[in-house]
C-alpha cells in the first residue's frame, strides 16, 4: 500500500491549470466491488484507534478503506488541482446503521462541482458504502483550495471550544509513529505525515499526524454511541497536531447531542471540533 500511495502522490505534484473561470470539477467515480473486511488490516486499525471489539465497524471505516480510491480521482488527469496543497477540512457521516464485520462492503466513491469561497474553493469527495445495494452510510469529506480568487466568505457561527460545567476529560500523547502506522495502514502517506524533513521540504514547521486519525481516536472514547442507527457524525480541523504532541480531549453531552474536542495540551485551542447528532429515519 505505502509505496503506490506516495508515487500517486509524487505523480499529482505536476503542475494543473486550476479551474477557469465558468468551470467546475468534472465528475470522476469510482465503484469498489463488495467484499469482506481484511481481518489483519482491519485489527492493526483497531489498535491504532484503540478500538473495542463489538463486531461492527466503526462510522469513520468507509473514509479509511476509501483513502486510495479518492486520491486517485485527485491524481487524474482532468482533475484540476493537485492533490499535494489540498487540505482536508471537514468531515459528515450519515449512518442508517452500523455495518457489521461479517458483512461484504461495496463502495461508489466520487467528486464532483466545487464552491468558491474566501481565498479560494472547497470540493467533496463522497464515499457511498453499500450492503447488497443499500447505502448504508454515506460520507463528505470536503477539501479545501487555496487560490488567487477572492471571494467574500459568510460568517460562521462560533463553536464552544469545552464546558466547564459538565465536560470529562482525557489526553492522548501522539507520536511521529502514530502517524506513520495510520499511514502505512490508509496509504496515506503525504509526506506532511511522513518525517521532519519531508514535512519542512513542503514548508510546514513539523509533522503532521492525520485528521481521520484524530477523529477516529475521538469516535472510540464513544463506541456504543457510534453504534447506533440513524446518526450523524460532523468533524471540523480548525489547526494541525504537529508531532510529537500531548492532546486533550473533551466530550459532554447536551440535549443528546455529543459533543467532542480535540484540544491542544493546555486545554485552549481546538485542532478538532466534533459532534454527534440523531437523524431522522429516511
Amino acid at each position: 500500500m505505502p509505496l503506490p500511495s506516495l508515487m500517486i502522490y509524487w505523480r499529482s505534484m505536476k503542475s494543473k491549470p486550476g479551474l477557469s473561470e465558468g468551470q467546475t470539477i468534472q465528475r470522476l467515480e469510482t465503484i469498489v466491488p463488495a467484499s469482506l473486511v481484511n481481518r489483519k488490516q482491519y485489527n492493526a486499525l483497531s489498535r491504532a484507534w484503540v478500538l473495542g471489539d463489538y463486531g461492527v465497524l466503526p462510522p469513520l471505516y468507509p473514509a479509511f478503506a476509501t483513502f486510495m480510491v479518492h486520491l486517485k480521482h485527485l491524481s487524474d488527469p482532468t482533475f484540476p488541482f493537485q492533490a499535494m496543497g489540498t487540505i482536508h477540512i471537514r468531515t459528515i457521516v450519515e449512518q442508517v446503521r452500523a455495518i457489521r464485520l461479517d458483512e461484504k462492503v461495496s463502495y461508489r466513491c466520487s467528486v464532483e462541482g466545487h464552491r468558491q469561497i474566501d481565498r479560494g474553493v472547497e470540493f467533496d469527495m463522497v464515499t457511498e458504502a453499500m450492503v447488497d445495494d443499500s447505502v448504508i452510510s454515506t460520507t463528505t469529506i470536503t477539501m479545501y483550495r487555496r487560490t488567487a480568487i477572492r471571494t467574500k466568505d459568510r460568517p460562521r457561527a462560533a463553536i464552544q471550544v469545552h464546558n466547564h460545567v459538565a465536560a470529562h476529560e482525557s489526553s492522548w500523547d501522539v507520536w511521529a509513529s502514530t502517524a506513520r502506522v495510520y499511514g502505512r495502514l490508509s496509504g496515506d502517506i503525504n509526506p506532511m505525515h511522513l518525517s521532519v524533513f519531508t514535512a519542512k521540504l513542503l514548508g510546514f514547521k513539523a509533522m503532521m499526524l492525520h485528521g481521520i486519525w484524530t477523529v477516529g481516536r475521538a469516535c472510540a472514547m464513544h463506541q456504543v454511541q457510534m453504534m447506533a442507527d440513524n446518526i450523524r457524525l460532523e468533524s471540523e480541523f480548525k489547526s494541525p497536531v504537529l508531532l510529537p504532541a500531548t492532546l486533550r480531549y473533551r466530550w459532554w453531552d447536551v440535549d443528546g447531542v455529543l459533543e467532542m474536542r480535540v484540544l491542544e495540551s493546555k486545554g485552549v485551542k481546538p485542532h478538532m471540533i466534533a459532534r454527534l447528532v440523531p437523524m431522522n429515519p429516511k
